[in-house]
C-alpha cells in the first residue's frame, strides 16, 4: 500500500482533525496516511511515496526537511492570500507533482505557475456529516385534543404525511411532527406560549375540513413560518399575499405540500452527503494520488 504523509501548518483542532485526521481515515482503504503538524518533528520523506503539504505557513520548515525535493509532493492553495506564501517557495513551485485548489478561480491562477506535468485540480473540503447531522424538522399542528376535534382538524393526515415524508428522506433530514402539546386556544396555553411554540416550528399545517378565518393560519404566517393549508376560509386571499401552500385534504398531498416548504433543507443535506462528505471528497483525492503517482512513478 502506497504510503502518504499529510503535513498541516499548524495543530489545531480543525485543521488536524478534519483536513488531516478525517481525510486520512477516508483514504485508509487506499492508502497508508500519516499526519503531522509543523509545530512537531518531522519525518524524513524518503519513507512516503507522496507527501501532501496541507499548509503553506511553514514553507522553510518543509523545505529543510527536504520535502519540496521529494520526487511526489504537491500542495494545497486555500485561499488568495497564501499566494504570498507560496512566493517564498520559489522555483520549487515548478518542482510540484500536484496542487489542491479550494475553489474554481484559485485553480485558474495557479494553474500557471506550475510546471508543465503538474496536476491542478479543484477538490473542496470535506464535512463530517454525521457530525454536522441537521436538526430535525418540526411541523405543527393547532388543535384541541378530543378525538371529534382532532378528526375534524386533520391530525391523522398531518402525522401520516409528516412519517411519509420521514420515510421519503432517511439519510437525508429528519422530520418530526410536534403538535402543540396543550391545545388551543389562547386562554388555555396563553399568548406568550402560543408565540413561543410557532418560532419552534419550520412549517405548520392546517388540515381542517372547514374555518372561517383560522388564527392557527395567521398567527403562524406572523411568526414567519411557512404554512401548509387545506383550501378553507381565507386560504386562497394568503396563498395571493404571502404564499401560503393550498393542497387538498389528503396525507399524500399534505406531503407534497410540506416538501415543497421544508425540500430545500433535505436536498442541501443529500447534496453534502453525496458530494462533499468526507469520503466523497477523498474518492477525488485518491483518483489525483492515483495518477500523479502513475506518472512519477509508473505505477500500474
Amino acid at each position: 500500500m502506497r504510503r502518504v504523509l499529510h503535513v498541516i501548518g499548524i495543530r489545531n483542532g480543525w485543521a488536524i482533525d478534519g483536513r488531516g485526521k478525517a481525510l486520512s481515515a477516508a483514504l485508509a482503504e487506499q492508502y497508508d496516511c500519516t499526519v503531522v503538524s509543523t509545530d512537531e518533528p518531522l519525518p524524513a520523506g524518503d519513507g512516503f511515496d507522496l507527501i501532501h503539504l496541507h499548509s503553506l505557513v511553514f514553507i522553510p520548515r518543509v523545505a529543510a526537511a527536504g520535502y519540496l525535493e521529494h520526487r511526489c509532493w504537491g500542495f494545497e492553495l486555500p485561499s488568495e492570500r497564501a499566494l504570498r506564501r507560496l512566493a517564498r517557495a520559489g522555483a520549487a513551485v515548478k518542482e510540484a507533482s500536484f496542487c489542491v485548489a479550494k475553489s474554481p478561480r484559485l485553480k485558474e491562477i495557479i494553474a500557471p505557475e506550475l510546471g508543465p506535468d503538474a496536476r491542478c485540480e479543484f477538490i473542496a473540503n470535506g464535512v463530517d456529516c454525521e457530525m454536522f447531522r441537521p436538526r430535525k424538522l418540526r411541523v405543527g399542528w393547532v388543535g384541541r385534543k378530543e378525538e371529534s376535534y382532532k378528526r375534524f382538524k386533520g391530525y391523522g393526515l398531518v402525522s401520516e404525511a409528516v412519517s411519509a415524508l420521514g420515510e421519503r428522506w432517511r439519510g437525508a433530514a429528519q422530520i418530526e411532527f410536534a403538535p402543540d402539546a396543550s391545545c388551543y386556544p389562547v386562554r388555555v396555553l396563553g399568548r406568550q406560549a402560543m408565540a413561543a411554540y410557532y418560532k419552534s416550528l419550520d412549517a405548520l399545517v392546517c388540515a381542517s375540513q372547514s374555518e372561517g378565518c383560522s388564527n392557527v393560519v395567521m398567527e403562524a404566517l406572523a411568526a414567519g413560518v411557512p404554512v401548509v393549508s387545506t383550501d378553507v376560509g381565507c386560504a386562497g386571499v394568503l396563498r395571493e399575499e404571502v404564499g401560503l401552500t393550498i393542497v387538498e385534504r389528503t396525507a399524500d398531498a399534505i406531503a407534497e405540500g410540506l416538501e415543497s416548504v421544508l425540500g430545500d433543507s433535505a436536498r442541501r443535506v443529500q447534496v453534502m452527503r453525496d458530494r462533499y462528505s468526507w469520503r466523497a471528497i477523498a474518492e477525488q483525492y485518491a483518483r489525483l494520488y492515483r495518477e500523479v503517482l502513475e506518472w512519477k512513478c509508473h505505477d500500474g
